[in-house]
């Protein structure tokens, strides 16, 4: 997404548009490729499916009524926490012998 952004100059929704429909084709064979090396739960499966399927409409609506800026920002602070996050979880594992 930041790419289509940032590069091609396009919206923030129109950006999140084309990211979701590339994974809508990519996302189940990277599914499935995990699922061979044990690396799902499938278990969570089910209910993970039900979350995304209910709250799937609702964040797409949010995002066409929140404004370009709103949203870029949003999904600004989204990265900077995801990486702060990524970032404490290395250097915890770093430190375990």
């Amino acid at each position: 997404m930041p790419a289509l952004t940032l590069l091609f100059g396009a919206p923030q929704q129109t950006a999140q548009g084309t990211s979701l429909a590339v994974i809508l084709v990519t996302a189940p064979f990277g599914a499935l490729e995990h699922h061979r090396h044990g690396n799902v739960v499938p278990r969570l499966v089910p209910w993970l499916a039900l979350g995304a399927a209910a709250g799937a409409p609702l964040a797409s609506l949010v995002a066409q009524t929140l404004p370009q800026a709103t949203l870029a920002r949003a999904f600004a602070v989204f990265l900077v926490a995801n990486a702060a996050y990524m970032w404490v979880r290395a250097a915890r594992a770093a430190k375990k012998p």
